[in-house]
């Protein structure tokens, strides 16, 4: 028993760190590219955070993401007038601009 127990537990620990990179793949937060509702399900992934999206018409609005419907996005606290609260359109949204890295 005293063999097996390095191994077992070699096994768990390659299972735990196989799962929590896998959790951080573009299938497991939703995005799916090729999808017609891609900016919907980005921004569904990114309820709660920061965010900043670019409209067609050129313009960027950052704020968090409050509520997402398959017709407006609301954003809250946005960046720059956080007493202020927006609703977007999604078919008016370019991009969904995310931090990928935390800040230092």
């Amino acid at each position: 028993m005293r063999r097996l127990t390095p191994i077992l537990f070699s096994v768990a620990l390659a299972t735990f760190v196989s799962t929590a990179f896998a959790a951080e793949t573009p299938e497991a937060t939703g995005t799916d590219l090729d999808s017609d509702t891609f900016v919907i399900t980005a921004l569904t992934a990114q309820k709660g955070q920061t965010v900043t999206l670019r409209l067609l018409s050129g313009e960027e609005i950052g704020g968090k993401v409050s509520e997402v419907g398959e017709a407006a996005v609301k954003l809250t606290e946005l960046t720059g007038k956080e007493f202020y609260e927006a609703l977007i359109r999604t078919e008016d949204i370019a991009a969904v601009i995310v931090r990928s890295k935390p800040a230092k």
